[in-house]
């Protein structure tokens, strides 16, 4: 395998990796299964590009658009569920940040304005 093909191949796989909306064993499995397979046609065909593996296992959409098809749909489902749990978490935990540090701000903000007027700031400058 040459340089080139090296590169189009990690970036198809990278293209592969970011289409899944979950990343978990099953589907680190599936991938080490299909490097493997794409790896074993490049060997039975030295010569191929990219364009040619790409005809072979189809574009990145597709391949990952296979693997979901076979999924059992609780399993499906679960992951879903999961990765929507796992979203509103996110959110929930910025939020819950930003109005901490809103709140710090505006208790730091008043403190300096209390003690500018009462002129005990020039003590602390």
């Amino acid at each position: 395998m040459n340089l080139n093909i090296n590169k189009e191949l990690k970036h198809y796989f990278r293209e592969i990796r970011g289409l899944f909306s979950f990343y978990n064993k099953e589907e680190r499995k599936f991938m080490k299964d299909f490097k493997a397979a794409v790896s074993e046609f490049i060997e039975q065909n030295p010569t191929s590009t990219i364009a040619d593996i790409k005809d072979q296992f189809g574009e990145p959409i597709d391949v990952v658009h296979d693997y979901i098809i076979t999924l059992d749909p609780e399993s499906l489902r679960k992951k879903l569920n999961l990765n929507t749990i796992l979203t509103v978490l996110a959110v929930i935990i910025i939020l819950i940040l930003f109005i901490y540090l809103a709140v710090k701000y505006f208790y730091i903000s008043d403190l300096y304005h209390h003690l500018r007027n009462r002129r005990l700031l020039r003590w602390f400058l």
